[in-house]
């Protein structure tokens, strides 16, 4: 077969003067063995250091515990978890630099949002007045409340919010109404036919009602519908209201802004005022009625995300530590020692926590969850030596010298698997992307901390609290009668595994990577299924790329191209809010007011008498007589024909009601309109008319202009994000915001799963180069984390999943830890000269090992964040590959190879329960 044959090849490169034979059924079998010196240095390195806390337990445990004090108050006072996109970044990023200058011109925290929907526009903005009312009242923890826009700057500046052709209409209207020729109007189109129509309709309705129709003013006829700014801003000052409330969508959601400070950007002002702002929202929800109230923003994204992190890492903790403690007790058949093992465990990751703050200073998400994995690697040192060294102990050895024989053989496979580790930890450093460097760091300098606990504390507390002694335990005949089966059919045992290969090879080509940071958060927290719904319903999210211009024509000009991209919605900006300078629409204006200041409101007609009467009949026959002159309406003759037909069925009572009716409306409607229009000036608004919660959100005081534009797609999706971006930066290429940064993560962790393979397995070799010497012997040893990592791409292929930001973490940690399997695994079989591992201590141990590992990865799978819970996964699938591999492949292939070597003569393996002191060689 092909892999025996590539090993058989590797071996051949092995100089002649590091190979070593035994005699074994009267075949010479050669093979390489352990540099001697090298080994000797490292095992008497170890136990004088196991030695010597062994000897002075009190002292090593005082000096370790004010280690402990020293980490954890170092921690308290300087280490934070940062969940902010940026801190993923090294200052020196592009995507820092670029974005900090913008930083510098707006400092204030990002906006926490709350949304109000699903009822009529009075209910909801009364709720959104008592919620404004409750955060006025706390503005120690409150700051720049913006709800509603105030009109009253712009009260007297509202005809530059028209345009051109309709101030040309105006100014023609004016210039009849101050000649008095109405003859001049025309009724047959333009907004003369929509007024007839209107009056017509009304007159109808009020001569039908007697005067008490609702009416609906003119000037909300006169006004373009698409023109959403030119209807809030007239009609509420038409209607004498001053404030217009700020809305998103079709104008059916309210919009309620506040900030947790004035600068800076730190989280934990925004996390207080969250934790607050929900709470009243949760007081005012009685009066809510069927409103929807939704909390979002990005501050609020980032605030529960944090929140999931700590509770899933604190959770799977306290879990993980207490499923390993009765896990390897039950399996050791004793409790002392594994407790043991699990404080000198606790004792090594508080030492990491104090390394954390010295060398990082901060968790992100993705090293959040680092204590659960910590305790998976960490806890595998302590099964080994506490395994052996109850080995030695029942075999007859004194304490002592138990713990130097432990140290000399399976002390120096565990250094090496824990350098191993943390070598493939430290590749990640190599990502250039501070998110994974971190997190190498973390996990490389924690887990040579965890084994230096192991062989400094726990010898320590084996000299204080020894436990109970064992008698030498025997391999169960079962164990024996399976091991010895599986050796026996070694070569059919290894062609199963070449065939799991195969298949898995099969799934694991449908693996890929899932770009999308919001579906790894958890799905049921309210501002992840608010952003959801936001995407679906108003196709707007809190993610917004910002363009920064310096002076307002330049801002102008970018807004008119952002707006006409494909990719866009809509831009958030105060430009929208003041209209553009312009010559032409300043000369109507000015005409306009000339003339308004000239013009009085007509009195209104008597209807008092028949002969009131029979004058306004008059003048009902002049008007028919204009219309007719003209080329024909369709609709404004019906209505005219209903109108008569009206008349004629009346008696002279309820027409004058109806007309006394009507015209006390329109009269009304006219003195509102016309003593807005007396009001106006020929003055431009300005920037400085906007309100300074508005302003300080979008303009800087150095004149720089923030425009916040919204996507049309959700860029949670990769393609999405990209094709965003192209379009925007084609224009602007130095555009910054969240989806920028959230592009760059992208592209970071893409270079980080292209280069992470490669160099953990460079790592993970050189290491193993160094210590083993040979090609066979490093091959075999690193089989069981080949096939870790080749599995978990086929267990995620057949169930459809595919890799995530936090996910393809697990890889390098199952490459580290199926090389600790693969290292104990053949040391043992080269100590015994024979294959049979399951019936020595180290079977068991590499047993228990990987159970403990499975239990305490499997407890991030319940986790509520979706990343942290598929690294669980991930890291599980491989754990349990590759010591699997380690107790049932690596000795069949061992036992095939050292076959055919000698030409297909059986090699002989014991099958009665032997003791398992007497199973090792010394």
């Amino acid at each position: 077969m092909l892999a025996l044959d590539y090993l058989e090849l590797a071996d051949h490169f092995v100089p002649a003067a590091e190979m070593w034979g035994t005699q074994v059924g009267g075949e010479a079998m050669t093979e390489v063995q352990l540099n001697d010196g090298q080994e000797g240095f490292l095992a008497r390195a170890l136990a004088t250091i196991s030695l010597g806390a062994f000897r002075r337990p009190v002292l090593t445990l005082a000096l370790c515990a004010l280690a402990c004090a020293m980490s954890l108050g170092v921690a308290y006072a300087r280490l934070e978890l940062k969940m902010d996109w940026t801190y993923l970044f090294y200052a020196n990023d592009e995507v820092v630099r670029v974005g900090q200058p913008a930083r510098d011109l707006f400092p204030i925290p990002g906006d926490i949002v709350v949304l109000v929907d699903h009822g009529d526009e009075q209910e909801r903005n009364l709720f959104m007045d008592r919620l404004a009312a409750r955060i006025e009242a706390e503005p120690q923890t409150f700051e720049h409340l913006f709800y509603r826009f105030d009109l009253q700057p712009l009260a007297s500046k509202a005809l530059y919010y028209l345009d051109r052709a309709k101030l040309r209409e105006m100014l023609s209207a004016l210039d009849v109404v101050k000649s008095g020729r109405a003859e001049r109007v025309d009724l047959s189109r333009g907004p003369g036919r929509v007024v007839l129509l209107k009056l017509l309709r009304d007159l109808e309705s009020a001569l039908r009602t007697r005067g008490r129709s609702p009416y609906v003013p003119l000037w909300e006829v006169l006004t373009d519908p698409k023109e959403a700014t030119t209807i809030n801003y007239l009609a509420n000052l038409l209607d004498g209201k001053r404030y217009v409330y700020a809305t998103i969508g079709k104008g059916d959601i309210n919009l309620l802004a506040v900030k947790a400070g004035t600068r800076g950007e730190e989280f934990a002002p925004a996390s207080q005022l969250i934790d607050r702002l929900r709470e009243i929202i949760d007081e005012l929800s009685p009066s809510a009625g069927g409103l929807r109230v939704r909390l979002t923003g990005l501050p609020v994204m980032l605030h529960d995300e944090r929140a999931t992190c700590e509770r899933d890492g604190t959770r799977s903790t306290l879990l993980s530590l207490v499923l390993v403690v009765l896990v390897f007790a039950l399996g050791f058949g004793e409790m002392t020692r594994p407790l043991l093992a699990a404080v000198a465990l606790t004792c090594g990751m508080i030492w990491t926590v104090g390394f954390t703050t010295l060398a990082v200073g901060h968790l992100n998400f993705i090293s959040v969850t680092l204590a659960t994995m910590l305790m998976g690697v960490g806890i595998d040192f302590g099964i080994h030596f506490i395994f052996r060294y109850d080995e030695e102990l029942g075999g007859g050895l004194s304490p002592e010298r138990a713990i130097e024989q432990t140290l000399s053989g399976t002390g120096v496979d565990t250094l090496v698997g824990a350098a191993a580790t943390a070598t493939a930890f430290l590749g990640l450093t190599l990502a250039q992307f501070r998110g994974i460097s971190d997190f190498g760091i973390i996990a490389a300098g924690g887990t040579m901390l965890c084994f230096l606990s192991t062989v400094l504390v726990l010898p320590a507390l084996l000299a204080i609290f020894p436990g109970q002694s064992r008698l030498p335990r025997t391999a169960s005949r079962d164990v024996a009668w399976l091991e010895s089966t599986l050796l026996s059919h070694s070569s059919k045992v290894v062609l199963v595994w070449v065939l799991m290969v195969i298949i898995a090879g099969f799934f694991a080509a449908r693996v890929g990577f899932n770009y999308n940071l919001l579906e790894i958060q958890a799905q049921e927290i309210s501002s992840v299924t608010t952003e959801l719904e936001m995407i679906r319903e108003t196709k707007s999210s809190v993610l917004s790329a910002e363009a920064i211009d310096l002076g307002e024509e330049e801002a102008r000009r970018k807004l008119e191209l952002y707006s006409a991209l494909p990719a866009v919605a809509r831009v958030g900006s105060v430009l929208t809010l003041i209209p553009a300078p312009d010559e032409d629409k300043q000369r109507l204006i000015e005409e306009i007011v000339t003339i308004l200041a000239t013009i009085e409101l007509p009195g209104q007609l008597s209807l008092e008498t028949a002969d009131d009467l029979r004058e306004v009949e008059r003048k009902v026959k002049v008007l028919e007589q204009k219309l007719s002159a003209s080329e024909g309406d369709p609709e404004i003759e019906s209505a005219i024909k209903r109108l008569r037909a009206e008349v004629e069925t009346m008696k002279p009572g309820p027409i004058q009601d109806g007309l006394s009716g009507f015209q006390s409306n329109v009269h009304n409607d006219l003195a509102v309109t016309l003593g807005l229009l007396k009001r106006q000036q020929a003055l431009a608004p300005t920037i400085d008319d906007l309100p300074p919660e508005i302003l300080l959100r979008y303009v800087s005081p150095s004149g720089h202009f923030k425009q916040m534009i919204q996507p049309n797609k959700d860029i949670w999706q990769k393609e999405n994000l990209e094709e965003f971006l192209q379009q925007l930066q084609a224009i602007d290429p130095m555009v910054i915001g969240h989806p920028v940064i959230q592009d760059h993560i992208l592209t970071a962790f893409n270079r980080t799963l292209e280069r992470t393979p490669i160099v953990t397995l460079f790592g993970v070799l050189l290491v193993f180069a160094i210590y083993l010497r040979s090609p066979k012997a490093i091959l075999l040893s690193l089989t069981p984390a080949g096939l870790a990592v080749l599995m978990i791409f086929g267990v995620m292929g057949a169930l459809g999943m595919d890799f995530n930001v936090v996910s393809f973490v697990g890889l390098p940690i199952s490459v580290g830890l199926g090389a600790v399997y693969g290292v104990h695994s053949l040391h043992r079989m080269r100590e015994l000269d024979d294959e049979t591992v399951l019936t020595s201590s180290t079977g068991p141990a590499l047993l228990l090992s990987g159970v403990t590992d499975i239990v305490g990865f499997a407890s991030l799978t319940i986790a509520d964040h979706r990343g942290i819970g598929s690294l669980g996964l991930v890291i599980s699938i491989g754990v349990g590959v590759s010591f699997t591999a380690s107790l049932i492949l690596l000795p069949a292939l061992r036992r095939t190879l050292r076959r055919r070597r000698q030409g297909g003569v059986g090699v002989p393996s014991l099958t009665k329960p032997v003791s398992l002191r007497n199973r090792s060689l010394k």
